[in-house]
């Protein structure tokens, strides 16, 4: 794989991770009692527990930081 294709395929993985991220802060959360109520446009509500949405969101975010520092030192070696 070239570096031209490397680069596309990590910018394109970066936008899917942004684009899942950006769903999941577009959703109403209410804190109660460690666990999150997703509030839904039809007003049902899906119980998560706290714990497990923080971590799984931390990952995700961390994980996208990594990807995007990635793709930079790979765009400036690019460009050298």
């Amino acid at each position: 794989m070239s570096k031209k294709e490397a680069l596309q395929e990590l910018s394109d993985e970066i936008a899917d991770i942004e684009e899942i991220l950006n769903k999941i802060r577009s959703v109403s959360w209410c804190l109660i009692n460690d666990y999150f109520f997703k509030i839904e446009p039809d007003e049902t509500i899906l119980v998560l527990y706290y714990k497990q949405y923080k971590e799984m969101f931390f990952i995700i975010d961390d994980y996208l930081m990594q990807m995007k520092l990635m793709f930079e030192n790979l765009h400036k070696g690019n460009e050298e």
